[in-house]
């Protein structure tokens, strides 16, 4: 592109004008377009829900050393259940109370520590005998 005013073929882009350096004319307004940190570009990783995740900070929150101890334990008999609760086909269209299940371990690892549960002893119950079950046929595949 050359200059209309004095002919010159070198044009600089200053202040987003095609500026020629020769006479210093400003001639055509040709804005550039950045992405910047307020406009990115990357789309963002898609969140993904953990039971697990938030069962470990419902735990975390009760600061029981007894329970941080067997964190491990607790998890990996959390995330079994969890994966045979998902794998059977029952009349349960939601997963079971995190304090409920969290007794639930806690007795069957024999740990000595108090743990709330439910105020309606009757869902406390039936949601027992729900985890009962799905515990037991995790045993039967030797989980």
């Amino acid at each position: 592109m050359t200059c209309e005013d004095c002919g010159c073929d070198r044009l600089l882009r200053i202040s987003n004008y095609l500026t020629c350096t020769g006479c210093g004319l400003m001639t055509d307004y040709v804005p550039v377009y950045i992405t910047s940190y307020s406009n990115p570009q990357v789309p963002r990783r898609r969140q993904y829900y953990s039971r697990c995740k938030r069962f470990r900070n419902y735990i975390r929150k009760m600061k029981s050393e007894i329970l941080g101890a067997a964190m491990e334990q607790i998890l990996d008999l959390y995330s079994n259940i969890e994966f045979f609760w998902s794998s059977q086909k029952e009349n349960r269209k939601y997963f079971f109370s995190r304090k409920v299940i969290l007794f639930f371990i806690v007795h069957a690892l024999e740990l000595e520590v108090d743990v709330p549960v439910l105020k309606d002893e009757e869902r406390t119950e039936t949601q027992l005998k729900s985890i009962e079950t799905v515990f037991e046929v995790s045993q039967k595949y030797g989980v």
